[in-house]
Order: structure tokens, then sequence, then C-alpha cells
């Protein structure tokens, strides 16, 4: 699972924070919002949108490596210089690894929210709020 996600990303977030229940919080938020960012990011390639592929990649990357999704995150970097260079070829290719890299990234996430981190069940830990 380390290598899908790094539980010491979000244990460090946690420290940061000084909060546990915000960081399940935010590990939370990114589960449930990745299909949505992916299919962003799909939409936005076929249809040849710089802007939103753009917004969507660059947010993969950011949320991805907050919670320590780091395959994710790197399959969301090499979508960038593609769009950059305007190659959609290469961008569609790229956005699809995103993709395929998506079940298992979230089967890892929810197994983290549900085992030991921070020394509590995450799945049990109170939201903040």
């Amino acid at each position: 699972m380390a290598d899908l996600v790094d539980p010491r990303v979000l244990a460090a977030l946690a420290a940061e924070l000084q909060d546990p229940a915000a960081a399940v919080t935010i590990a939370r938020l990114y589960r449930e919002n990745l299909e949505r960012r992916v299919a962003r990011l799909d939409t936005a390639c076929g249809q040849e949108d710089l802007e939103t592929a753009m917004d969507v990649t660059l947010s993969l990357k950011v949320t991805s490596a907050t919670v320590g999704a780091l395959a994710l995150r790197s399959c969301a970097q090499r979508v960038e210089p593609s769009l950059a260079a305007g190659d959609w070829v290469s961008a569609r290719s790229a956005a699809a690894a995103v993709r395929a890299a998506t079940p298992a990234t979230l089967g890892a996430i929810d197994a983290l929210l549900g085992g030991p981190l921070l020394g509590a069940p995450l799945d049990r830990a109170p939201l903040a709020g």
C-alpha cells in the first residue's frame, strides 16, 4: 500500500495540524472527490479544454500529495507537460494512466481510513467541525 498511498504523509499532516480528525477529514474528502476529478480530467482532455484540464491536473497533484497518494500524484504530474505543449494525444494517454491508478488508490485510501493510524482506527475518529 505504501507505494500507492504513504500513510506517513497523512500522519505528518495530522501532526502538523495537531488534529488527527482534520487529517481524516481531508483524506475522506480526497476520497469522495477523486473519481469526480478524474472524470473532469477525462472530459477536459477529450474536449481539448486547456484551462479545465490544467486546473484539474494541478488539483490532483496537490491533493494527492497532501494525503500521500504518491502513485496518483506521479501520474497527474505526467499530464501537465503534455498540456503545456498542447499535445492532446499525450495528455489523453497520461489522463488514462490517472484513471487506471484511481481504483487502487481508492482501495488504499479505504484501507488507510479503516486501519490504525495516529493511534486509533481512522474510520472511528471524530470528524472535525
